[in-house]
Order: C-alpha cells, then structure tokens, then sequence
C-alpha cells in the first residue's frame, strides 16, 4: 500500500481562486455592473497608482502556502 504522504508529493493540490475573492474588488465590480465596461476601465486608469485591498479569500491562500514551509512537516 502507498504511503498518504507519497500520494500528496506526487499529486499536489491545485486551487483556483477569483480575483474577486483574492483582492478586494466590490467598487470595480459595481462599476461594471451598472455603468459597463468603458466605465470600468476609466476607474482603473485613475486608481492605477493605488493598492488593491486584500479580500475574503488572501488569508486562506497565505495559510496554504504556509502548508510547504521548509523543515516543517507537511
């Protein structure tokens, strides 16, 4: 019988997650829900220089990446 730590070496987990879920994106979502895209796009380009918020999802991605710290068991 294989060992469980073998299998998870040999087949690791992948996860795909939205960027509305990585990043906080709420405003620029409600911009391209009710005025469309070319109004999406002008918010872009004038929040260009400032930092998107983390959303919902970040902590968990940064736990998950935590899984694979060297000398830890995994």
């Amino acid at each position: 019988m294989t060992d469980i730590r073998e299998t998870l070496r040999s087949q690791p987990l992948r996860i795909g997650i939205s960027t509305r879920d990585l990043f906080n994106l709420e405003e620029e979502h409600a911009v391209v829900e009710s005025q469309g895209g070319e109004a999406y796009s002008k918010l872009q380009l004038e929040q260009e220089g400032t930092l998107i918020g983390k959303g919902p999802g970040y902590e968990v991605v940064e736990r998950l990446l935590r899984l694979n710290e060297p000398d830890q068991k995994p």
